[in-house]
């Protein structure tokens, strides 16, 4: 039996994404409001089978995906490297099956070329892009970073806000830095510190009323930002905090998960973060990451868009932007999980370089 719990604002949004995610044979075990009444809590049961427990199966269980069996030799082998990821057997399958009629349909692709083609169907790619932000003399929208704790959101909102200063040749007003995460022990000492260097200052807030009227003195046309605490996604005073503050600043919730994470985990929690707004995924932490399921199981649990990836901890390097190319060459190059990031940087937009440093 598998237990899966579903966050939105109505229930029947939340029985929507049940249907969505697990089908009609789906058992609704409970359903309840959170404390303040914000958002429907909804958790469901769905009988596994043996493939989804991780035993042998057959390229027919994929039929009920995409109409057919897997009888492609490319199909077959990007299926099993996805496993190896730790991908989810239904997305693996989805994968395979579009991976294999892109390689038929370009006369036997090469597999990078046809399991970029596969993810270009499957998922969206919509970097944020700190540098075409802000500048318009008009109150620009903020980015609000959430997710669970120590997913990285902290570093992520440092990273955008260096990469905005640094496009403006250092020039300071031009970024505005806001954190809710006051409670926990030196949660703001970082950002205050880069806030400084950067000539932009950081204000800090508790309350969804204190951070919509910081917001409204904050300087026209700056590329704004805001830290906000690591929430336990199934606690609904948690979830009901958060969604009040999104609501506070009238602006886009991104969610930062770190690479490496369980695939159902993370699938459950993306279900909560798209109850509450989130369409865009940053992913943090590839370079201390074998393994990618768990951030294409959120993707494609939220469906969510790769909004960009954190590939070191220092500040000075940028949140990259992600492409379907970049990411098919990273799968491939990992399909052991065994393998790290060497020599990967942004090349052209593309996101990725697989390109190995050599030995001095």
């Amino acid at each position: 039996m598998r237990l899966m719990t579903y966050t939105a604002p109505s229930t029947a949004e939340a029985m929507q994404l049940v249907r969505d995610d697990l089908g009609d044979e789906a058992i609704i075990v409970s359903s309840q409001r959170d404390a303040k009444g914000r958002l429907t809590r909804v958790t469901a049961a769905l009988e596994e089978t043996a493939d989804e427990n991780g035993g042998a199966g057959n390229e027919a269980v994929y039929a009920g995906i995409a109409g057919t069996p897997i009888m492609s030799p490319v199909g077959n082998s990007i299926r099993r490297i996805l496993a190896r990821h730790g991908a989810p057997d239904r997305l693996a399958g989805l994968l395979a099956q579009a991976a294999a009629k892109a390689a038929n349909e370009c006369n036997q692709a090469a597999p990078s070329t046809a399991l970029s083609q596969a993810l270009e169907t499957v998922f969206t790619f919509k970097p944020i892009d700190p540098l075409k932000s802000g500048g318009k003399g008009g109150k620009e929208r903020p980015l609000i970073l959430v997710g669970p704790p120590g997913g990285g959101k902290t570093i992520a909102v440092a990273k955008l806000a260096a990469a905005r200063t640094l496009a403006d040749g250092g020039q300071a007003g031009g970024v505005a830095i806001f954190t809710t995460d006051v409670r926990r022990a030196g949660g703001g000492g970082q950002l205050e510190a880069l806030g400084r260097t950067l000539g932009a200052g950081l204000v800090s807030v508790e309350t969804p009323d204190r951070l919509a009227a910081a917001l409204d003195c904050r300087r026209p046309g700056a590329f704004t930002v805001i830290d906000t605490p690591g929430i336990n996604p199934f606690d609904g005073d948690d979830t009901a905090y958060l969604s009040g503050l999104i609501d506070a600043a009238g602006g886009e919730p991104v969610l930062v998960l770190a690479a490496g994470g369980d695939a159902r985990e993370t699938a459950d929690m993306a279900h909560v973060f798209a109850g509450l707004g989130v369409r865009r995924l940053i992913v943090s932490r590839l370079d201390v990451s074998r393994r990618v399921g768990g951030m294409l199981a959120a993707a494609h649990a939220g469906r969510f868009s790769f909004a960009g990836i954190g590939i070191s901890p220092r500040i000075s390097d940028a949140i990259n932007p992600l492409r379907a190319s970049a990411l098919a060459r990273l799968i491939l190059a990992r399909r052991n999980g065994m393998q790290n990031l060497d020599g990967i940087r942004p090349v052209n937009g593309d996101g990725l370089s697989t390109s190995r440093k050599k030995a001095s």
